[in-house]
């Protein structure tokens, strides 16, 4: 491939990357880290925008739903309770399982961390 060699665009979209991002990095980290890894992206990043086209993903999508995780993220903690949010360090470790992959190192936007700031003061 030589410079600005036309490359088609990918139709693979996030969730199908996620899965196959896990599998190559499964040898490089320890179970445990691997096992929070899957679950977090399952939990919060696949079962949102796991159909979105890897190609169309970009940074004001993932503040979206870094935003979205914060304030509905959490199931109910009793069938009929009230939906709350992810903690901030809930979502920046959310943010870290797909900061090597599907999320291509696109952090949370710096209001969600305020919130945290503002709490420990």
């Amino acid at each position: 491939m030589q410079r600005d060699d036309y490359l088609q665009a990918s139709r693979q979209t996030v969730g199908e990357f996620a899965v196959e991002w896990l599998a190559t990095i499964a040898s490089t980290v320890r179970p445990s880290t691997l096992d929070k890894y899957q679950r977090d992206l399952r939990a919060h990043v696949i079962r949102h925008i796991g159909f979105v086209p890897l190609a169309k993903l970009d940074g004001p999508a993932l503040n979206r739903l870094w935003a979205r995780l914060a304030v509905s993220g959490r199931k109910p903690a009793s069938p009929g309770g009230p939906v709350t949010g992810l903690s901030t360090k809930s979502v920046e470790n959310v943010a870290t399982a797909g900061s090597g992959g599907c999320c291509d190192r696109r952090r949370p936007s710096g209001v969600l961390f305020a919130r945290r700031r503002a709490a420990s003061s």
